[in-house]
């Protein structure tokens, strides 16, 4: 990891009692986590009573692909969400930032989910929900130190990995513990989330899978346990992740895997389903293409200064996004394309950063397949919790400017999109680009990762999925 987030964990230091920036590699501390396991907030115990309780069992066979019976392999199985009525069908894939800023936030939104269980749980819609991170790893973030998901999913308990070192961030001295942001909404460990064993439409044997399913009757979660409870312990994935954070190639790389048999992941995205991405962070999109992360190494185009030992953040925005208007108030931002060399507007190819065409073709695969199924309208879209002002889905504008301070410049190459006490994000342009290409509505499809909570913002997303079903 570089620097790159020392300004930004110096500001949430501040606040948990810690204020200098110290080594710019994160390293794992694996089984070493100091982080409190305090008993919950009542939030846990509220949506255990607010949200539908996933108690069935299947008893006397497994409902398989074709609508037919068969005997389960087991009592605890339950037939999957695939119900046939495309308008009641909706599969999420929850992308969370999991770098070393981000407890904050990430306790925002296990506080928020039922906002966006709720709504979708009267309207009687079948949901999967399911879970990755934005990490991919990078040149300066090394594997053994982070360990990337690359689009794999996750699920386990927020519990168990508090402590195995997943909510301790050593980029700063004391290291951050932000286990808070599972203890304060989680008590339940890996032992007490055991799933029930599912089909899936291109397997009709019951299996465990790593997503959370529900359909107003069977469940993939244990009796006595609701969904927003078992999300509340999922959601949290923890700050050792690499601070370049790359959503958008996490989401590619994640349909990509849902077509391998061998991928844990396989068979998650139903063909008669909506498909709805949600991406939480605080940073913008730095999805490096392989072939040419020297500008992370020894390639410093776009660093601060030829004498800098390391790069930060500020690569991402330099070599994705372009500027008009000569600034330090900018006209607009936009994605571009630059090459090694720093010239803009370059082919596809020759982009150092995955060119956002990629997933602009990936959205519109996914439809094109949803069409072939019957579905139509958006059904594959992408919505943000990112570096927008507060009201910025309601018509707010969104301010590009390089005038604030220098330090912060220098980290993120651009000034921040929103600030709110422990939280300070980088304007999501390559993001946005890709998600408002494909919303379906007027609105734009992006909130603040600054807001105070995430219930209004769960609560659109869940009223705008379920409007779009009803189409």
């Amino acid at each position: 990891m570089s620097t790159s987030r020392c300004s930004r964990v110096v500001i949430i230091s501040l606040v948990m009692g810690s204020s200098h920036c110290g080594s710019s590699m994160k390293e794992s501390e694996t089984g070493t986590s100091t982080a409190s396991t305090s008993s919950t907030s009542s939030t846990s115990s509220t949506s255990s009573t607010s949200s539908t309780s996933a108690s069935s069992e299947s008893t006397g066979g497994t409902t398989n692909m074709s609508g037919s019976t068969s005997t389960s392999e087991t009592s605890s199985a339950t037939s999957g969400t695939t119900g046939g009525d495309p308008t009641r069908n909706v599969d999420i894939l929850v992308i969370v930032d999991d770098s070393g800023s981000m407890a904050p936030t990430q306790a925002k939104l296990a506080e928020a989910i039922l906002s966006l269980l709720s709504p979708l749980e009267s309207a009687e819609i079948s949901y999967r929900i399911a879970v990755t991170t934005t990490d991919n790893g990078n040149p300066r973030c090394p594997k053994v130190a982070t360990t990337p998901t690359e689009g794999g999913l996750v699920l386990s308990s927020c519990i168990d990995r508090v402590f195995e070192g997943d909510f301790l961030y050593n980029g700063v001295d004391p290291p951050l513990d932000g286990s808070y942001a599972c203890t304060n909404f989680c008590n339940m460990s890996n032992q007490d989330l055991k799933l029930k064993p599912t089909t899936t439409e291109v397997d009709p044997v019951p299996k465990v899978h790593p997503w959370v399913e529900f359909d107003g009757q069977l469940s993939n979660i244990p009796d006595g346990v609701s969904p927003a409870q078992a999300l509340q312990c999922f959601l949290p994935q923890g700050i050792s992740g690499c601070d370049y954070a790359s959503p958008l190639e996490s989401l590619f790389r994640a349909v990509e895997r849902w077509t391998d048999p061998s991928d844990k992941g396989y068979g998650f995205m139903r063909t008669n389903a909506h498909f709805v991405a949600i991406v939480v962070g605080d940073t913008t999109d730095c999805s490096v293409v392989g072939l040419y992360d020297e500008i992370f190494i020894d390639n410093k185009t776009f660093w601060n200064s030829p004498d800098d030992p390391i790069p930060t953040a500020a690569v991402c925005w330099r070599a994705g996004v372009s500027c008009s208007g000569g600034g330090p108030v900018f006209v607009e931002c936009h994605a571009e394309n630059y090459n090694t060399a720093g010239q803009s507007g370059v082919i596809d190819t020759a982009a150092v950063l995955q060119p956002i065409s990629r997933y602009m073709k990936l959205f519109e695969s996914i439809q094109e397949e949803k069409a072939t199924a019957g579905l139509e309208g958006p059904s594959a879209r992408m919505f943000l919790i990112e570096g927008v002002p507060p009201g910025y889905s309601s018509g707010d504008s969104l301010i590009f400017s390089a005038m604030g301070d220098q330090a912060y410049l220098d980290e993120y190459g651009i000034d921040a999109g929103c600030s709110n006490g422990s939280t300070v994000a980088t304007p999501p342009v390559r993001e946005l680009e890709v998600a408002a290409a494909f919303i379906g509505r007027a609105a734009s499809p992006a909130f603040s990762v600054c807001d105070s909570d995430f219930n209004s913002s769960l609560g659109e997303i869940a009223s705008d999925i379920i409007l779009a079903l009803a189409r």
